[in-house]
């Protein structure tokens, strides 16, 4: 008995872990059909906060501003 249900969380372990990418796929396209500003997370983001955490910080400020709208011109009071 705990033979199959160990299988079984095997077998679901392995089926989410051999799907995950094609869903991630999946819904970053539909995110980036839906808002043309989104920038996908970094692959390397990770090793960046640990290895390297300035450039990390640097890099989240970059998309941050990236991301903001931009400020509207101010009309002159003439």
């Amino acid at each position: 008995m705990i033979g199959w249900i160990v299988a079984g969380i095997v077998a679901v372990t392995l089926a989410f872990l051999f799907s995950y990418p094609a869903l991630q796929r999946r819904h970053t396209a539909r995110v980036r059909l839906t808002d043309p500003r989104y920038m996908p997370p970094l692959i390397m983001g990770i090793v960046d906060e640990l290895y390297h955490p300035d450039a990390h910080a640097t890099q989240q400020i970059v998309e941050a501003q990236y991301k903001a709208p931009a400020k509207a011109p101010v009309p002159d009071g003439d």
